[in-house]
């Protein structure tokens, strides 16, 4: 059996009530690759307060998830999380630098390129999930997450691209590939989910459970969108989830 047939993929995004009431688009991105070098999955969250964040996000979801299962083969896992950082400054360097602004760079940068990610990438070998800015994952029964910091500030990796002081990405599990039985990431959308529930209940393994045994390949997009009209999204919401095939 091939490395993709191995496992299993679902995603979901849907828009948070607010962008609903305003008419607006979502402002997160997800996207999934299947290649020769593993699986890769990402989701990226916009900045609130940027009009196209969304543009951003979603490129950067496309080359994360494309580039990082090729990174994860290449290098060690000590040096993983400086090279996706900085292999991600620069092609979003590449990008900017390509739209020309004429002397409006760091507006185009303000406006579209703030965003945050959370990113799994599965090779033969290998799981490493890594983030930056903000966003949860869930390996198999553990959880991590990157919270956005006092005041609601994450630290985005477009904030280099404007030569302000930023970090980088964060490796949140890195593992032997033969340990993996699921992992979910998704956007800090999806953290009121944690709140709900009984006290002995797991809402996050009930999503991620449900998605994998649906017979509908939907099934996850449905689910959000109904927690999201039931009250407990306010943001947009975007999840991927891979797991082991049976």
């Amino acid at each position: 059996m091939t490395l993709s047939r191995s496992y299993e993929l679902h995603c979901g995004r849907i828009q948070g009530r607010e962008h609903r009431r305003a008419l607006r688009d979502g402002q997160d991105g997800l996207a999934v690759w299947r290649g020769p070098a593993g699986l890769g999955l990402a989701v990226t969250d916009g900045c609130g307060s940027a009009p196209g964040s969304e543009v951003g996000a979603r490129l950067a979801a496309t080359w994360l998830a494309s580039h990082g299962p090729r990174a994860l083969a290449s290098v060690a896992p000590r040096d993983l999380a400086r090279r996706l950082g900085e292999d991600l400054q620069g092609f979003l360097a590449s990008v900017v630098d390509a739209l020309d602004a004429d002397g409006a760079r760091d507006e185009a940068v303000a406006s579209m390129f703030l965003f945050s990610f959370v990113c799994a990438f599965v090779t033969s070998e290998r799981v490493a999930v890594l983030a930056q800015g903000d966003g949860l994952a869930a390996y198999n029964d553990e959880r991590g997450a990157v919270l956005p910091g006092e005041g609601n500030a994450p630290d985005y990796p477009g904030y280099g691209l404007l030569g302000l002081p930023h970090g980088g990405p964060t490796v949140l599990f890195d593992r032997p590939a033969v340990e993996l039985q699921s992992l979910l990431i998704a956007t800090d959308g999806l953290f009121p989910l944690l709140g709900t529930g009984a006290p002995d209940e797991d809402p996050l393994a009930a999503l991620r459970d449900g998605a994998v045994g649906a017979r509908h390949p939907s099934w996850l997009e449905r689910r959000l969108r109904a927690l999201s009209h039931e009250g407990v999204f306010m943001d947009d919401v975007a999840v991927a989830i891979v797991a082991r095939a049976s």
